[in-house]
């Protein structure tokens, strides 16, 4: 957290508990004034001991009040809240909106990160940068945060700054064991002024990259999975090759962003008709990080109101935009949907076993199509393409949100490969 706070800065540690923070601050003479504050006396009187420990109590004030309480505008640039849950830390916030005028934040969630996450973006704090930290076999995650202002006349951001920050939405720890995604091609210390989000790397996503003078492509699906080598003698290879020469970085997050809260099966599920997220249940397994935070692949959830198959077929074509639709038509009402984005025919008794009439995904074998006439459960494959780049724009509005002074455009070189005759 040291290490976001700027030289000669004005800092508060809220809930600073043993002051070990502040204490380091005056240690190493780093920030030009320091507060500690806290909510509960013992803890406070525990700093007052650190400092003494160290022959700084001169240098730390200290208060004990709730949140910001005791602490003024004028008082401070630099705020640091951390070791508490994310609805404290928007709590805190909401009682001194003033924080959003040319304040640093340095935030350390340990639970409901993307709700966090969420409420600072829609409050006009960027995230400026994050990182994931290791401590003691716990995996946590500290946020930089600035208000819009502040951040354009910062610095610019860099590629690794960009990851980052995409590691916080869709953390690469959730993805599965065989999968390839992260940081997979360029420089990290690239400054980026553009960046283009797309489903996949292809070459005509390239070539838009460097017609636009983009520095990242940011893309779902990985460009590759294990090589061997890099040559201009294969397609991928081409790409690398063709991305490097042209300064270009790729960024690939692929079944972390399937799996996590907001991801491809959640936007992919309100695109479907379901509506409530708070009775939104995951489809497969649930799986949690270190950190607490859970995950899983598919969602299954309700209509609003029951309908035929035939109208759910209508509207689902038009959302997803998609050119047609494989089905089976097992005659039931449409109600309880499971979703899966992309490949999810290994999903498909999952969503037999949670007792849904209909089950969406991409790429079903026939077989499953044999099976769902005899269970009777209505099926459709919406295409690969269509079912997961439902999340390509909201992960662009993310990135706009989170650097505001970075340019991100949604290509539009992609669209549905596959086509109906």
């Amino acid at each position: 957290m040291a290490d976001f706070i700027e030289r000669d800065a004005y800092v508060a540690d809220i809930g600073t508990d043993h002051g070990y923070l502040p204490v380091y601050l005056a240690q190493t003479k780093r920030a030009g004034r320091i507060i500690a504050s806290d909510i509960s006396a013992g803890s406070l009187r525990a700093a007052q001991r650190s400092a003494e420990k160290y022959n700084v109590e001169d240098k730390i004030t200290l208060i004990n009040a709730p949140g910001l309480d005791g602490i003024g505008e004028d008082d401070v640039d630099t705020i640091v809240i951390a070791g508490v849950g994310g609805e404290t830390i928007i709590e805190i916030l909401e009682n001194a909106l003033w924080t959003k005028a040319g304040k640093r934040l340095i935030l350390q969630p340990q639970t409901k990160k993307q709700e966090l996450l969420s409420w600072l973006l829609e409050n006009d704090y960027a995230v400026v940068t994050a990182k994931q930290v290791l401590d003691r076999g716990k995996q946590y995650t500290v946020l930089c945060v600035e208000s819009k202002g502040r951040r354009k006349r910062g610095k610019m951001a860099t590629v690794n700054d960009i990851f980052d920050f995409l590691n916080t939405i869709a953390p690469t720890g959730m993805k599965t064991e065989t999968d390839n995604v992260g940081f997979l091609v360029g420089q990290g210390d690239t400054k980026v002024s553009k960046i283009i989000v797309a489903l996949d790397i292809t070459s005509d996503v390239i070539a838009e990259a460097i017609e636009c003078k983009a520095q990242l492509i940011v893309s779902h699906h990985p460009l590759f999975f294990s090589l061997k080598s890099v040559t201009d003698g294969d397609v991928i290879g081409r790409k690398i090759v063709k991305m490097l020469s042209e300064g270009l970085s790729g960024i690939c997050m692929h079944t972390n962003l399937d799996a996590v809260h907001g991801g491809v099966n959640d936007v992919l599920a309100r695109a479907a008709g379901i509506e409530s997220s708070e009775s939104t249940e995951f489809l497969s397994k649930v799986l949690t990080l270190e950190s607490g935070e859970t995950y899983a692949m598919g969602r299954v959830g309700y209509l609003e109101n029951p309908c035929s198959m035939q109208e759910y077929l209508s509207k689902l074509k038009k959302v997803l935009n998609t050119n047609g639709l494989r089905y089976y038509d097992a005659g039931r009402e449409v109600y309880k949907v499971a979703v899966m984005g992309g490949s999810g025919s290994k999903e498909f008794q999952n969503a037999v076993r949670h007792d849904c009439d209909t089950f969406i995904s991409a790429d079903i074998a026939y077989h499953l199509f044999l099976d769902a006439r005899e269970l009777g459960i209505n099926l459709i494959d919406a295409d690969h393409f269509c079912t997961e780049n439902v999340v390509i724009p909201i992960v662009a509005e993310k990135l706009c949100a989170a650097f505001p002074e970075v340019q991100t455009l949604v290509s539009k070189r992609m669209s549905q490969t596959a086509k109906f005759y």
